[in-house]
């Protein structure tokens, strides 16, 4: 009876391809590389996907297992919120950004408040329902200063195109 293979991993890495497959054929799990010659070109690449790596389906959760705690996959969950930082209180990446609404954005605007980029973001653990407030970055700051010189440059230019009118 043949064997069912399954995806574990693609990569477009040829090198890092065999590396895995070593791992995985060290740890008695056996492993077929497709595609490897076509995702060499860069074009085929895209087209068929990159190069898979395929295991037993028996052995997936194994291999997977395998590759995780050698850093080649990473296994994120769906409700983890990557682009913010962990929770202080419990490292979980379940984070919900407190929304600011258009009111708000629409007054920066305006009134040449400081800009909305730099304000804090209100962050809340769902896990451990802990409350916090982001830090402001350098990069953060670095565009608040680019949108209030504009804000500057547009309103001086605005204001001065309606006194010379008068």
């Amino acid at each position: 009876m043949s064997k069912k293979f399954v995806q574990v991993i693609t990569t477009n890495n040829p090198g890092q391809a065999h590396l895995m497959k070593s791992l995985l054929e060290a740890n008695d799990i056996e492993c077929v590389i497709f595609d490897e010659y076509m995702a060499t070109t860069f074009e085929y690449n895209i087209a068929v996907g990159y190069i898979k790596l395929n295991v037993p389906e028996e052995d997936f959760p194994e291999a997977e297992n395998i590759l995780i705690k050698h850093d080649y996959l990473k296994k994120y969950d769906p409700d983890d919120n990557l682009d913010v930082d962990p929770c202080p209180s419990c490292n979980s990446r379940k984070i919900s950004v407190a929304k600011k609404g258009w009111l708000f954005f629409a007054a920066n605007i305006l009134l040449f408040l400081v800009p909305g980029i730099l304000q804090k973001k209100t962050l809340t653990c769902r896990n451990c329902r802990h409350t916090w407030k982001s830090e402001i970055t350098p990069v953060h700051l670095f565009f608040s200063l680019v949108i209030g010189i504009f804000y500057i440059i547009f309103w001086s230019a605005l204001l001065t195109g309606i006194t010379a009118n008068k």
